[in-house]
């Protein structure tokens, strides 16, 4: 039986975990601040007949209670919609500047095109496990890094497809779509499709085409796994080469 692919669930799992992490630690904090607020707590004057403004008097510490509480608050809404809306970037080898319109694929056969993505990541990310991954029909790799608690995803997609050239003339290739998550600096935007651009722009594969659609994969994958293996070990002359 052909094994299957497999997509990595850790990214996922990373940001539980700081989110579960955020909310413990104001758990805690609301804990130790009823223990030091003695017997009446905030929430008990709230909801007896007591006056509001004895909650913010300057030598209450249940006024001060509350303002901290808000202040977390605020922390964690502020730190949620960063987590939703700005941690992701793309890439891709379709595009080029003044392109016209026309978008890139490389006339090349699926082991080139797999081996070449397996060799970028050998290259910038040696001692990450390399995931397979699968979206739709479509396969590629995922390897994720990080320090202390924070952690990037580095997806990488190797897309068969079919286009039209200057000539009228169909042809075949494939192309790479990146994506990844957290917050990754511009080289780590970037890196990956820089290198593998480069080294395939000197091969003299590319083609310029319109009427770009999927193709189909020439085997099963098998051949080009990676198995959760580091990048290294998957393509170790790559490493040494970098």
């Amino acid at each position: 039986m052909a094994r299957r692919f497999v997509t990595g669930d850790s990214p996922l799992k990373a940001l539980e975990f700081r989110v579960q992490t955020i909310f413990s630690a104001r758990r805690v904090g609301s804990a130790v601040r009823r223990s030091y607020s003695g017997r009446t707590s905030t929430m008990q004057r709230c909801g007896s007949d007591a006056h509001m403004g004895s909650l913010w008097d300057a030598g209450s510490i249940s006024g001060r209670s509350m303002m901290t509480r808000m202040v977390h608050l605020i922390a964690v809404m502020v730190m949620m919609t960063a987590v939703v809306t700005g941690c992701a970037s793309s890439g891709t080898t379709l595009r080029r500047p003044g392109g016209s319109g026309r978008q890139v694929i490389y006339q090349m056969s699926e082991e080139l095109a797999f081996t070449t993505a397996l060799d970028a990541y050998a290259v910038l990310y040696p001692k990450q496990s390399v995931d397979d991954i699968v979206e739709g029909q479509r396969r590629g790799y995922n390897a994720d890094e990080g320090a202390s608690m924070d952690w990037w995803s580095h997806r990488l997609l190797v897309i068969p497809a079919i286009g039209t050239d200057a000539n009228g003339k169909e042809v075949h290739g494939y192309w790479y779509d990146y994506s990844g998550s957290m917050w990754p600096t511009e080289e780590r935007q970037t890196g990956l499709i820089k290198l593998i651009r480069a080294r395939l722009d000197a091969t003299g594969t590319a083609v310029m085409v319109t009427n770009l659609r999927d193709g189909q994969y020439e085997t099963d994958g098998r051949a080009y796994l990676g198995l959760k293996r580091d990048a290294r070990d998957i393509r170790p002359r790559a490493a040494i080469r970098k």
